[in-house]
C-alpha cells in the first residue's frame, strides 16, 4: 500500500479538545513551514485537512470532528477507519502532528497506527512537545 498512517475514530471529538485541537494544528503549521509547505488546508469547528504542496502532495490528510454516520450496510459499525497515504513526503511530519495532538487530547475517540518506524516519528513527537506543550510518545494502539 505505501507509506502509509491509519487511524480509527470511535466516538466524536468534545467540542473543546476539538477547539484545542485546530489551535495546536494552526501553531504547527506554522512550525512545519517552510519545509513542508501545505496546500489546501482547512482547519475548522468540523474538519482539518490539507494535502503537500505540489509536486510535494500525494493523499489528502482529513479527520472530521464527528464522525460520519454507518450506511445502511453497515449498521453495526462500531468506529470509523481511514488512512492516508504521504509517501513520507514532506507534509508527512503534520499528519504525524496532527494524529498525536488528536490522541493526545482524546485517546478514547481516536487510535493511530502508522507503516513507520519509531524513529520517522520522532521528528512529530519532538516538535509536538515544543509548540504545543504537550507530552506526547510514539504509541500506535490499532
Amino acid at each position: 500500500m505505501g507509506y502509509t498512517h491509519y487511524w480509527r475514530q470511535y466516538d466524536g471529538f468534545n467540542s473543546d479538545k476539538w477547539d484545542t485541537l485546530v489551535q495546536h494544528s494552526l501553531h504547527l503549521q506554522a512550525a512545519v513551514y517552510p519545509s513542508a509547505k501545505l496546500a489546501d488546508v482547512e482547519m475548522s469547528d468540523f474538519r482539518i485537512s490539507f494535502n503537500g504542496v505540489k509536486p510535494q502532495n500525494h493523499e489528502y490528510f482529513v479527520l472530521d470532528r464527528v464522525m460520519s454516520p454507518p450506511n445502511s450496510t453497515d449498521v453495526q459499525k462500531e468506529h470509523y477507519f481511514d488512512f492516508c497515504k504521504t509517501a513520507q513526503k514532506p507534509y508527512d511530519l503534520m499528519v504525524m502532528c496532527v494524529l498525536l495532538v488528536a490522541n493526545a487530547l482524546e485517546p478514547d475517540v481516536i487510535t493511530y497506527a502508522t507503516d513507520g518506524a519509531e524513529s520517522d516519528w520522532q521528528p512529530a513527537v519532538d516538535l509536538v512537545n515544543k509548540v504545543c506543550n504537550l507530552d506526547v510518545s510514539f504509541n500506535p494502539n490499532d
